[in-house]
């Protein structure tokens, strides 16, 4: 087929976006010298673009803070911290089976 006649055609058959826990900082950790002392939520998240030819692909695999069951408080220096609120359903693992996925089912992987 003439590639301009496929334009309306896509390899993308679904995106799943995911949910891979909650950082809580300093608003001025994120936007330089403002918000100093505002506490803010910061969800991080992911997607799996499932692809029609079977190459899947994963937008970021979220964190892996070990020991992380019901929040961890980080210590980024000594004037700022970073809260992670991370539960064993957040795992890039555990999302993916949600949908049926195992890491294997990836085969590009965008982290950002």
């Amino acid at each position: 087929a003439n590639p301009d006649t496929r334009s309306a055609d896509t390899l993308v058959e679904s995106v799943t976006l995911f949910h891979f826990g909650t950082l809580i900082m300093d608003q001025s950790m994120m936007t330089y010298r403002r918000g100093l002392g505002t506490q803010v939520e910061i969800p991080v998240t992911g997607a799996f673009i499932e692809m029609r030819d079977g190459e899947h692909i994963l937008f970021d695999t979220g964190m892996l803070p070990h020991g992380c069951d019901d929040g961890k408080h980080v210590t980024m220096s000594q004037y700022r911290s970073l809260v992670v609120k991370y539960e064993p359903q957040d795992d890039i693992r555990a999302r993916l089976a949600e949908i049926g996925r195992t890491p294997d089912d990836i085969k590009i992987v965008i982290q950002f």
